[in-house]
Formats: structure tokens, C-alpha cells, sequence
């Protein structure tokens, strides 16, 4: 769409946090077409409606449950989780086979580490597990002397076969069966008179793993970039090596790691995302919050998405942890976390670039509103199950309703802190606040602003000096 085509009409909405969802628009801040950007009321309800309307697809069995099917989504791990997924090998071998093996494949793509183990909801600790996979301790551990569980776990890189499996069964060969950038885990279970008890008891059904999932590339830690910041860390990360990428659960990072995946992801070039504001984004998240019992990043990504989903679905997931925003404006792509963001150099707007009568709406109806928000994320401490977190309500925003509570859902499935999901949950309130939309027909300077811009209005019939929209 031409830019002067698009500077001809410019909707404004008053300033507050950055939110969206994804978000297509022209060389403006308007879509094609005369399409218009909403008042943060009207931002707010269409984000609970869609960026934090998971598709049912996404929950706890679908995540942890291990399953025994021949053909399953395949999942991508952000960040860290908790999951299972399909067999991909069963035998029994041994003395009388007593040797029960499977091979479980977690994610579709190699993982930056596995740690605990979960059989149903019996955790083996990391530390407990030796480096030959030999469980040595805990419910689990030897019986009488007798390792009675291993657990090998491969996290993608691998180049031959298993050798636990491999010297179990001719039919594994070490050239062949090897997983090439899958995250699997192999588990053996010996039964013995003397474990027989357990695994009376504790045999389990689903076979889980905490797994911190894909590397991701972070211009911050590349000094070959012009957006390296060595306050970071590391100054080696190289955008076209991949084996220099680092495990993260920044949901910018994250984000931009999906956008550009070749294989489940959108294969965009990097160069087509603005680096510059993601960079800004992605501190943004990054700024240490202090919570009850010490402190934690402001926003983390931390869930899977399937590669059956449709992008827009696992774009709205991982925004959603970031309550963010992704536009494509100008032949980029344009990611924005949920903070204030300041009002830019040249994003004001006066008498002088009018192009015809201003016109302000003042509120919104009732069914657009809402001051209380209740909601399920991912705890870690109840086996990464999905669960409610506390109810959140602003007292002005109840008021501004004369004190009828008008509640909405959300469904954080990539947000594994009560805290982080109160914060989104109360941001979101505060946007739902923000009703006013003010027409604003401009010249050309409205070809400066683009979808999430802050912009500064003054217009003395509205009283209004330096207002920021």
C-alpha cells in the first residue's frame, strides 16, 4: 500500500502498554485498507479472546502424557517444561526378560539439557541419576545391590545409537537408530524379586522429563552485531551458526527463534525482524521484579508449542507470556513486550496536520469492559500442572463499573509463575481502562507512525497538550 495512501486517516489510542497479538500492516500504522488500531478497552478483550485463547490441544496430558500411537505433533520446547510423548521403541530383554526398555521421544529438535525424570508424579532428581543413566538412590534406586532403573537421556546431538539399547537388542543398530536431533530419553526397569514390590506400586504410565529446550540466538551476545551488549554475557553467539546459540527462556528470543525456524517455524529471514526493538523488548522482559521470597524476570517463556498448530495460534502462545505484541510494518517485523513504552522522536501531532474534524469516543459498552481477571498457568510446584492462580481486580476499575464485577479468563500455558501471571493478569486490567479512541485525519506526517507507536497530541478545542496516545 502506498505511504501517502496510508498516512490519509490515523487512529490513535491512549497511551498504555504495548499488546496485541499478531498484527499485519501496511507502510503505516494502518492495515490495508482504512483499518484502525483500538483503544486499549477494545485491545484488551480482543487479547483475551485470542492471544490468550489456547486451543485445546495445549494441556496437561497433552504435554506430560506418554502415549502409544504412531503418529503425534511434534512438540517445541521454549524455555523449560515438563513432558512426554509418543514410544518409540518397546522390548523386553535379559535373563527371563526381565528387562523392560523404552525410548520416549520428548521434542522434535535438539534440547539444551534434560534434569529430573518423573515417573506419573514421582520425581527422580537429576542428581540421582549417574552418568552411565544408573538411578542410585530414592524409590527408584538399587534393590539389594541391584540397579533396578536407568535412564539415559539424549538431547539431540547425538551420533550413534544408544548403547544401553544397542547392546540390548540385535534389531537396534548403532548407525541407524540414532534419533538425529530428537530429544528422547531410553529407560530400562529390571525386575527382581526384591524390586517387585516397587514396581507393584510405582509402575508408571506416563514417563515424563524437565527439559530446557531449544538454543536460540541473541544478538546481545554477538559482537559481530551492531546490537551486542556485553553486559549480557557471552560475545560468541554467531545469527548463521546455530552451535553457537544459547539455551533461553526470553519469550522475545523465543519468539524470534520460531519466526525463523526453517522447519516448524516460519522460515523468515532474520534480517526481515527489527533488531533494534526486539533488542528493546527483550530487556524489557529481562528487568529483575521482586516477588515474596526474592525475585524473578519481569516476563519468561516456559511451554511447548505443536508443530500442528497453525503459526498464529503458537505466535498468540508465546506473546502471551510477554503480553506482546508482533506487527509487520514496513517491510519488518516489529516485536514489543507489555511496558510503557516513551513517545518517539516526531510522533506528534497538532492542528497543523490535521486534514479534517477530530472525533473522540469516550468509553466503551459494558461488554467490553471488565475489572477482574482469573486464570490457570503452569506451576512448577504441583508437577507443572496447570492450576488457577489468584484472582486479580483493580478497586478503580470496579468502581469505574459501579461496583459490578465483570470478570474474563485467560489460559497461560507458557508462564510458570503465579506472580508473572498476576502481573500480566493486572496489566491487562489497567489497559482495559484506557477507552478512548480518538479520529485523527492527518497529512503526511502520519506516514511516522505505526501500529503500537506512542504518539503526543495536542489540540487546544480537546485541551489537550502533549497528550500521549
Amino acid at each position: 500500500m502506498p505511504s501517502a495512501v496510508a498516512a490519509t486517516v490515523t487512529f490513535l489510542k491512549t497511551v498504555g502498554l504495548a499488546v496485541g497479538g499478531l498484527t499485519i500492516s501496511g507502510g503505516t500504522a494502518l492495515a490495508i485498507g482504512a483499518a484502525t488500531v483500538v483503544a486499549g478497552a477494545i485491545a484488551a478483550q480482543k487479547l483475551i479472546s485470542s492471544l490468550y485463547s489456547v486451543p485445546t490441544l495445549d494441556s496437561d496430558s497433552s504435554r506430560q502424557a506418554t502415549v502409544r500411537g504412531t503418529v503425534e505433533p511434534q512438540k517445541l520446547i521454549y524455555g523449560e517444561a515438563l513432558v512426554s510423548g509418543p514410544i518409540s521403541f518397546v522390548g523386553v530383554a535379559g535373563t527371563d526378560n526381565r528387562d523392560l526398555y523404552h525410548s520416549i521421544v520428548l521434542a522434535g529438535h535438539p534440547s539444551d539439557s534434560i534434569s529430573d525424570i518423573y515417573f506419573d508424579d514421582e520425581r527422580i532428581q537429576s542428581a540421582h541419576i549417574n552418568g552411565s543413566g544408573n538411578v542410585t538412590t530414592g524409590v527408584f534406586g538399587p534393590k539389594d545391590g541391584t540397579t533396578i532403573c536407568v535412564i539415559r537421556k539424549l538431547t539431540g546431538s547425538q551420533t550413534t545409537a544408544d548403547s544401553v539399547l544397542d547392546g540390548a537388542f540385535n534389531t537396534i543398530n548403532s548407525s541407524e537408530h540414532i534419533g538425529t536431533n530428537l530429544t528422547y530419553i531410553v529407560t530400562k526397569f529390571t525386575l527382581t524379586e526384591d524390586s517387585q514390590e516397587t514396581w507393584d506400586k510405582f509402575l508408571p504410565n506416563d514417563i515424563k522429563a524437565l527439559v530446557k529446550g531449544k538454543k536460540v540466538y541473541d544478538p546481545r551476545q554477538d559482537n559481530t552485531s551492531t546490537h551486542y551488549d556485553a553486559s549480557v554475557g557471552v560475545s560468541t553467539q554467531r545469527s548463521t551458526n546455530s552451535a553457537t546459540w544459547a539455551w533461553s527462556d526470553n519469550p522475545v528470543w523465543c519468539l524470534v527463534d520460531y519466526l525463523t525456524d526453517d522447519r516448524f517455524g516460519m522460515d523468515i529471514d532474520l534480517d526481515r525482524i527489527d533488531l533494534s526493538k526486539a533488542v528493546d523488548a527483550a530487556d524489557i522482559c529481562d528487568v529483575a521484579v521482586s516477588v515474596p521470597g526474592g525475585g524473578e524476570s519481569r516476563y519468561t517463556c516456559n511451554g511447548v508449542v505443536f508443530g500442528t498448530a497453525t503459526h498464529k495460534a503458537n505466535i498468540n502462545k508465546i506473546l502471551s507470556s510477554m503480553n506482546g505484541m508482533l506487527t509487520y510494518t514496513n517491510g519488518k517485523y516489529v516485536i514489543r513486550a507489555g511496558a510503557f513504552e516513551s513517545v518517539g522522536t516526531g510522533m506528534t501531532l497538532t492542528e497543523d496536520h490535521m486534514t479534517g474534524p477530530v472525533r473522540l469516543k469516550t468509553s466503551f459498552e459494558r461488554n467490553e469492559r471488565f475489572n477482574t481477571i482469573t486464570g490457570t498457568f503452569v506451576d512448577p510446584e504441583k508437577n507443572f500442572k496447570e492450576i488457577e492462580f489468584p484472582k486479580v481486580q483493580i478497586t478503580s476499575a470496579l468502581t469505574r463499573d459501579n461496583s459490578e464485577e465483570l470478570t474474563r479468563e485467560l489460559k497461560l500455558s507458557m508462564t510458570n509463575s503465579r506472580y508473572m501471571a498476576q502481573r500480566i493478569a493486572h496489566k491487562l486490567i489497567q489497559l482495559s481502562d484506557l477507552q478512548k479512541v480518538l479520529t485523527f485525519p492527518t497529512n503526511l506526517a502520519g506516514v511516522n507512525i505505526s501500529v503500537g507507536d506512542r504518539v503526543n497530541v495536542t489540540l487546544s478545542e480537546f485541551g489537550y497538550t502533549n497528550k500521549t496516545f
